[in-house]
């Protein structure tokens, strides 16, 4: 509830709020009218230019955080010394000697990793700025070196130029020379730097045969609605263990902060090279292509605004709400196209098909199926009621004085009766109720504390409803999720996912707690039956069954070692292990009556096989020397 409430450059907006703006928005009815009062309150009050901390380019950090990475690279934890750099590279000022000596020194650790690509691109990044002349010649022989393990000596044109800027350097011969066992060392640093059996790409899954009104769906599932469910998934036909329901990238994504120095801002893959915006410190990319795509999309107008309100306490809700306004109205170009679009939608009278598109498709790629889904505002606290506009306020104050989102800076007195300012403040507002109902957080994170590496908005994923026995997975390949089935499901059968408490892991009791963040009261089987956790789950071997039916379960659960719910090097390999896991699956289904503790280990196994698949997050954190 009080979410917003706890930041530490904020006592006058906690006095504001408890003196002034209860009393007023008690007399206030609808989002609206809250936002523009807020949004009067922090013009009046000058909100915005509260003295805050932006964190910005800064030399000597940078030489801080590269001075921990040369720390690391001497106890050998080079993972480490590689992210450490990534920082140093983040925060060195544009086109710096400091720039060029990060990237110079993380090269050092990607050789010694064995990532020799990566190694040559790091080092032409610091040829290429003012790196020191005193120091090239260590550049040009790891480069020669990393091209040489990589296959690439000889006639190939970057080895010969590099051999050449060796060879013209006044230098002493010994000097340039390299020592003969030097190639020799090369199958070692590879030998050392042999990563974890996880670090294999597995390809996002397919989908068999495409929805023809949601094309990020598979045909076995259609959105219905009813007044208990809202808008729902339905299977349109008999779905089969392991069938891909639904594949889909998310409308718009945001990495946590933490996790900018590891995996690209734009695609989210891990990146051992990343590259910096030239302005900020807040994201950093993979690619010139993915850091052009995101400057594109969204970043060159919350560039000059993100660190401003971070300053401000802003955190991962507030940012996406903002990125998502940005990409829906693209930088502000399309305010009018998108005010007509939106109010049709307001206006739209069916709440099944509310936000399709004019063709009568529900697509994951439109803001329109985002603004579709539910937000929950009835269902607000009275806090937040207060809070989340005035937030909202504070952003699009900042958005409208620090960038041209909205063709020019503008001055703070204007805003109050700037329409464009104030429709794009009502935008961040309902993304903002939105998110609190509708965020997934993707990828696994090293994190103890926090298992995501961000948040992201989804159009039909967003519209399963939960169940503490889901009859669905889902998993994240990248830059989308699929959802698999689990179970087989019956035609007509809703489908189910899980938002976090499994009645195998959890009582009902805190499971029920732990879902009124989504306003809603969970009736599904194992709450109306009030199933045990998984030490207590009976076994099918109590259960009234044939003594063939029993048989065959007594052997496949030996086969795959089921009772210790977890996979072994040596069952992970086995050729079709999947398919197997899916008979098992199918068989249990069939013949045990849930819920049966070895139906729940067999699933248990199921979704640990997705997750070693979903490999594209993995970074290895551990210097294992």
């Amino acid at each position: 509830m009080t979410e917003y409430l706890d930041f530490p450059k904020i006592n006058f907006i906690r006095e504001l709020i408890r003196d002034t703006l209860v009393s007023k928005f008690r007399m206030l009815k609808t989002e609206n009218e809250r936002f523009e009062v807020a949004l009067k309150t922090v013009i009046e009050h000058h909100i915005t230019v509260l003295d805050t901390t932006c964190q910005q380019k800064n030399l000597d950090h940078s030489i801080t955080l590269r001075n921990n990475g040369n720390e690391s690279f001497l106890s050998r934890q080079y993972y480490t010394a590689v992210k450490q750099y990534t920082e140093s590279i983040v925060c060195a000022p544009e086109s710096s000697e400091e720039l060029a000596i990060a990237y110079a020194n993380r090269s050092a650790a990607l050789f010694r990793l064995g990532k020799f690509t990566d190694c040559v691109e790091d080092i032409d990044r610091a040829l290429n700025l003012k790196y020191p002349d005193r120091l090239k010649i260590k550049l040009y022989k790891r480069k020669k070196l990393s091209l040489v393990a990589l296959g690439r000596s000889g006639r190939d044109t970057s080895f010969q130029e590099t051999v050449y800027s060796i060879e013209k350097m006044d230098l002493p011969k010994d000097e340039k020379d390299e020592p003969k066992n030097k190639l020799m060392q090369l199958s070692s640093v590879r030998l050392i730097s042999k990563s974890p059996a996880y670090a294999l790409q597995h390809l996002p899954p397919t989908i068999l045969a495409s929805n023809p009104t949601i094309p990020s769906a598979s045909d076995g599932v259609t959105i219905k609605y009813s007044k208990k469910f809202g808008r729902h998934l339905v299977a349109t036909r008999k779905i089969k263990p392991g069938e891909v329901l639904i594949l889909e990238k998310p409308y718009c994504s945001r990495l946590n902060l933490k996790n900018v120095y590891t995996h690209c801002s734009y695609c989210l893959q891990v990146s051992w090279t990343m590259i910096p915006c030239q302005y900020c410190i807040n994201v950093a990319y993979c690619s010139k292509k993915c850091k052009n795509k995101a400057w594109d999309d969204y970043h060159e107008v919350e560039c000059s605004v993100v660190g401003l309100l971070l300053g401000h306490g802003f955190n991962n809700i507030l940012w996406l709400s903002l990125r998502m306004a940005i990409t829906a109205t693209e930088k502000g170009t399309k305010l009018n196209a998108l005010k007509q679009e939106l109010k049709t939608i307001d206006d739209s009278t069916d709440p099944c098909t509310k936000g399709y598109g004019d063709d009568g498709k529900f697509y994951s790629d439109k803001y329109r199926s985002i603004y579709s889904l539910t937000d929950n505002i009835d269902k607000c606290s009275a806090v937040n009621l207060i809070v989340r506009p005035l937030w909202t306020a504070i952003t699009v104050c900042t958005l409208a004085t620090e960038s041209r989102m909205f063709g020019k800076k503008l001055s703070l007195h204007t805003l109050a009766k700037n329409q464009d300012v104030i429709f794009v403040g009502k935008l961040i507002l309902k993304n903002i109720h939105t998110l609190f109902s509708n965020r997934q957080s993707f990828g696994p994170s090293h994190d103890p504390e926090d298992q995501s590496l961000g948040d992201a908005v989804m159009a039909v994923s967003n519209l399963i409803n939960h169940s503490c026995d889901a009859n669905t997975i889902k998993q994240w390949y990248a830059d989308c999720m699929a959802v698999y089935a689990v179970y087989p499901i019956e035609q007509g059968e809703q489908i189910f996912d899980n938002y976090g408490p499994r009645f195998n892991v959890m009582e009902k009791s805190i499971r029920q707690r732990y879902l009124n963040r989504w306003h809603f009261n969970c009736d599904c089987l194992p709450c109306a039956n009030n199933w045990p956790t998984m030490h207590s789950l009976p076994s099918y071997r109590k259960q009234k069954m044939s003594e063939d039916s029993k048989k065959q379960l007594d052997q496949i659960i030996y086969k795959y070692k089921v009772c210790n719910a977890m996979f072994d090097d040596n069952i992970r390999y086995l050729p079709n292990i999947l398919n197997e896991l899916l008979k098992m699956i199918n068989l249990l289904f069939e013949n045990v009556q849930k819920p049966c503790i070895e139906l729940m280990m067999a699933i248990s196994m199921l979704k640990e096989y997705y997750e070693w698949s979903d490999v594209i997050f993995h970074y290895e954190p551990i210097d294992k020397f």
